[in-house]
């Protein structure tokens, strides 16, 4: 089967977006944080779970890994969102407006670009639907 090209667009710019952003942390901190290297590693495992929705060779996979990988991404999606946006909350440089505005508008960009992999991750690995079925 042949992935769609705005999905495979979408999983590009994504990989892209995700390793700038790690580049950064890595080279503005020099060296990585064990926050961001969990991070790096739930990209991972939601491209994995996603990719499965798409690719039939990635169910060679065991399902209850890719589930595994899948759970343990979200949880790590959400928490992370929890954890950035009560830093946001706490930061003394901004009004009560920005501080509302700065956390609601990441959380709604990080879903806005990290729901395509939650949704193709929950019709692969909890679901159990394939793109071609």
């Amino acid at each position: 089967m042949l992935v769609p090209i705005a999905v495979s667009a979408y999983f590009a710019i994504y990989i892209t977006f995700c390793l700038w952003a790690h580049y950064d942390d890595f080279t503005n901190r020099n060296s990585a944080s064990w926050f961001a290297i969990v991070e790096m590693a739930s990209n991972v495992f939601l491209l994995l779970a996603a990719l499965s929705f798409w690719l039939p060779s990635l169910r060679a996979i065991p399902s209850s890994l890719l589930f595994a990988l899948f759970a343990f991404g979200c949880m790590v999606f959400f928490v992370q969102g929890i954890v950035v946006g009560r830093k946001h909350a706490k930061d003394q440089g901004l009004s009560s407006a920005g501080k509302v505005f700065t956390v609601f508008s990441g959380a709604v960009l990080g879903v806005l670009v990290t729901g395509p992999l939650l949704y193709w991750g929950w019709q692969s690995t909890v679901r159990i639907i394939h793109a071609e079925t």
